[in-house]
């Protein structure tokens, strides 16, 4: 005689897990929020007044104005700022590079439609290197050395992780990364930061 209340029980659990991994996730549910919401003007303004800081085009010039600035006015903090600065850039890429290859998530536009369940890793291939986000780890990286340079200042800690929370919502924007990515693309740079910043100081 067939168990008929096992298999009944089997498909009961097959149908749940077949619902839970059909549901949207929360990534992608901004995906897709940020996928309806592009306008001319803010693909300009994600393109080229906020992704340049993510991958040092704008962030390192300005880590170059800093130590310039101090080197004129003789201001130690500044050069400090600059030097810890570059040193965090460069952690932070290979700490972030070391885990976008351990995991090799798929993009949003790598998958039709966006799947954000896709972890291909660990491998050597050079796409599917969504998490973390390279852009969000460097800049918050960044803004955390800077912050703690500058700690009796905090204007310029506003300014600073600002520009780092634009950058990082630029990403999300320009459907290059889930939110779990940035989250952990912020965590990882605030970490370098402040290692680099308790090394060094």
């Amino acid at each position: 005689m067939l168990n008929t209340s096992n298999d009944s029980g089997c498909s009961k659990k097959l149908l749940l897990i077949d619902t839970i991994f059909k549901k949207p996730s929360t990534d992608e549910k901004v995906q897709l929020f940020f996928s309806h919401h592009h306008t001319k003007t803010l693909d300009n303004i994600s393109k080229y007044a906020l992704e340049p800081w993510g991958d040092g085009l704008y962030s390192l010039p300005a880590l170059g104005g800093f130590y310039i600035y101090g080197s004129i006015k003789k201001d130690e903090i500044s050069k400090d700022a600059a030097i810890k600065g570059l040193g965090t850039f460069i952690v932070c890429g290979l700490a972030t590079g070391i885990l976008k290859y351990s995991f090799h998530r798929q993009r949003p536009f790598e998958s039709n439609p966006p799947n954000s369940r896709i972890w291909d890793g660990p491998s050597i291939k050079k796409q599917h290197l969504s998490f973390p986000s390279g852009h969000t780890s460097s800049i918050f990286s960044l803004a955390t050395i800077i912050s703690a340079q500058y700690k009796y200042k905090p204007a310029i800690t506003a300014i600073c992780f600002s520009v780092a929370g634009l950058t990082a919502i630029s990403r999300l924007y320009d459907n290059k990364h889930w939110l779990t990515d940035v989250i952990a693309g912020a965590l990882v740079g605030i970490a370098c930061g402040q290692l680099m910043y308790q090394v060094t100081k």
